[in-house]
């Protein structure tokens, strides 16, 4: 007797169809600015630092010059350096955290509140600066 409800092939269809909005989302917010980058990166640079026709890749050549050289070295240098210090801190301080007991709620909240502090500095006040700036520009702000 046939089973009534969903072929395994109809589920896989259904997820595939299910994860078609994530895909579209990374995409979009990430593929798309990606292919952006690029473009940029093979205009000509004009006159007071604009971009503009035609396309070249002379941006790409000056990998090899000396000066740019030393410059990606020592990004890269500091990038391995600063991720190796993370890695140094953040397993003791995770590994800590997860057998904690009782207060572990209490550690996780001591290393997430910075983060929060920040996004609350970037998202609150800097807008509002932003929007009063705007309407002083506009000359709204001199009168009542």
């Amino acid at each position: 007797m046939r089973r009534v409800g969903a072929t395994p092939r109809g589920v896989a269809r259904l997820r595939r169809l299910s994860l078609l909005p994530a895909w579209a989302g990374v995409a979009l917010l990430f593929l798309v600015p990606l292919l952006v980058i690029a473009l940029y990166s093979l205009l000509t640079r004009g006159a007071y630092w604009g971009l503009g026709l035609p396309w070249t890749l002379e941006n790409y050549a000056r990998i090899f010059d000396p000066l740019y050289a030393v410059i990606l070295l020592r990004s890269v240098m500091m990038a391995a350096a600063a991720t190796a210090l993370c890695l140094l801190l953040a397993f003791p301080a995770a590994l800590f955290i997860s057998r904690a007991g009782r207060r572990k709620n209490l550690y996780l909240h001591l290393v997430i509140i910075p983060f929060w502090t920040s996004f609350l500095v970037r998202a609150g006040p800097a807008p509002a600066a932003e929007r009063l700036q705007l309407v002083e520009l506009r000359g709204a702000g001199d009168h009542p």
